[in-house]
């Protein structure tokens, strides 16, 4: 345990959750001693309680027990509480751990320190746990670590409702504060105590908002005609956009030949989806989000783009690049959600419901072929059964749908 000691302010000095350091009487049964392993004066107090020993090695917040009058003053008052409560006594209140390393804001602010670069999460990974820390220690402050249960989870989850965010957000930061609350295994081992169970809350599922052909083909005509084309792209196969983004002039071929079942060449030319940016920005390709690489029939309107593309002065390692001949970034939903409400489309979809989410509505007809265009892992993801099909058939699939 730590001996070493830190400044305060003057908030914090007055906000102190150590026990009261008043009382009198002595039960001989907290002792103290001095330490031999250190040059400078060090004491500790401990106690055997219930079969288990504790050791306390600290004054306060701010000090360790540097003296022997400081121990005995520490050792008397231990004494006294638990001549008061008997078996009712608590020894976490006494020897749990320094009371600020138990508060939930100061932990939050070592786990932030210390976690995202220990195991080196994504850029995108660390903001969200960022924003979950803010609005988690809005609503919790100092409270004890120890003390979580499923009321105060149930009030941080309708304080997230009450600001309005969407239920897919919600479940992510409550998974964000258990995977916080988790790390905080050696706090609770070290205090004694076995650290709680998160408690399972429910929350309501997404709504599944889409939209039809037609409207999706209005908002695209209200988009500006040179980003137009990943837009495009992404309500042609219902894409991840962290995927098209990423796409490379090496992934796209115009001649490969698509064969059906019989192996009769039916039409030329493939998209090979196989990476994503991961994050906001262009940085450092990784694979796709199952991991597995997915081939697209080259439709006769995608064909037509992509050659389009090829034409223009600006071309780059990706196909789809903006006015600064950069790719795009994450926040491209702005454009779509503005052209959606020019369009004055009836319903508020955002990018991955109009295009993704929209897709499976519109060919939910053929789940196995919808599964194979959305690169969903397995079938489960999508309706809940799972099988190869030749790449001809979701060309097949798709412009049936356009009739």
């Amino acid at each position: 345990m730590s001996t070493s000691k830190r400044n305060l302010t003057s908030e914090e000095k007055h906000a102190s959750t150590s026990p009261n350091l008043s009382g009198g009487g002595l039960v001989m049964r907290c002792k103290y001693y001095r330490r031999k392993d250190t040059k400078a004066e060090r004491w500790i107090c401990y106690l055997y309680w219930q079969g288990k020993k504790w050791v306390r090695d600290w004054y306060d917040e701010a000090l360790s027990l540097e003296n022997e009058r400081m121990a005995l003053r520490i050792s008397e008052l231990i004494n006294k509480d638990i001549e008061d409560k008997g078996d009712k006594f608590d020894p976490r209140v006494w020897f749990g751990f320094k009371p600020y390393e138990l508060q939930f804001d100061q932990f939050c602010t070592y786990w932030f320190e210390h976690k995202p670069k220990e195991r080196k999460l994504e850029h995108s990974t660390t903001k969200n746990y960022r924003r979950t820390i803010e609005l988690a220690v809005k609503q919790f402050g100092k409270q004890d670590l120890r003390s979580f249960d499923k009321i105060h989870i149930e009030k941080f989850k309708s304080s997230l409702e009450k600001m309005g965010l969407h239920s897919k957000t919600i479940r992510n930061h409550l998974n964000d504060l258990k995977t916080i609350l988790g790390d905080a295994e050696d706090l609770y081992s070290k205090a004694g105590v076995t650290r709680p169970k998160f408690p399972k809350v429910k929350v309501k599922k997404p709504e599944k908002l889409s939209i039809d052909r037609n409207w999706q083909m209005k908002i695209l005509e209200r988009i500006d005609e040179f980003d137009r084309p990943i837009f495009q792209f992404l309500v042609e196969y219902g894409a991840r956009t962290s995927e098209a983004r990423a796409l490379q002039w090496s992934d796209i071929d115009f001649n490969a030949p698509v064969k059906n079942n019989e192996g009769v060449m039916v039409s030329k030319g493939t998209i090979t989806i196989r990476r994503s940016f991961g994050g906001t920005g262009c940085n450092r390709p990784k694979g796709t989000k199952t991991g597995r690489e997915r081939i697209l029939p080259m439709t006769d309107e995608i064909r037509t783009m992509l050659k389009s593309l090829r034409e223009r002065k600006v071309v780059g390692k990706l196909v789809f690049l903006n006015k600064k001949g950069k790719g795009y970034i994450s926040d491209i939903d702005k454009t779509w959600n503005k052209a959606r409400d020019e369009a004055g489309c009836p319903v508020k979809v955002n990018l991955k419901q109009g295009t993704r989410t929209s897709f499976a509505t519109q060919h939910a007809s053929d789940p196995i072929l919808c599964q194979k265009t959305l690169g969903h892992e397995n079938l489960e993801m999508t309706y809940g059964a799972y099988t190869d099909q030749p790449v001809s058939q979701i060309l097949e699939m798709i412009q049936v749908n356009k009739k």
